[in-house]
């Protein structure tokens, strides 16, 4: 393993992940993980294109800090995990605890037959 430059700065941080570039077909080009204290423009190597797919995602990745120069500072990805979302924890949920409106007798069809009464 090559050693690290000395102003690197390994980290753990979690965050979401947002989109920031897109090409003429709008696929996405790059991605920032954001964080509740800063941005960081992620590597678009080959294991930071993966986060490409977890854009709105919350994740917690293991990465190596370079000072950016103007465009905010960069994380290498070395490793990531995806968290569980909200999404998927209500997409899960089977019993939403609705209640059926259609439970009553009147035919409620009946209120707009007549276009008099618009």
């Amino acid at each position: 393993m090559a050693k690290k430059k000395s102003d690197d700065q390994e980290i753990t941080v979690t965050g979401i992940i947002n989109s920031i570039e897109w090409d003429d077909d709008d696929n996405i080009t790059a991605v920032e993980l954001s964080t509740d204290d800063e941005d960081f423009i992620v590597k678009s190597d080959l294991i930071g294109k993966e986060l490409f797919d977890y854009v709105g995602e919350e994740v917690e990745v293991v990465g190596t800090v370079v000072k950016g120069k103007g465009d905010g500072d960069y994380i290498k990805i070395l490793s990531y995990d995806v968290l569980d979302d909200f999404d998927d924890d209500y997409e899960d949920d089977d019993d939403f605890d609705y209640e059926d409106d259609d439970d009553d007798d009147d035919d409620d069809d009946d209120d707009f037959d007549d276009k008099e009464d618009y």
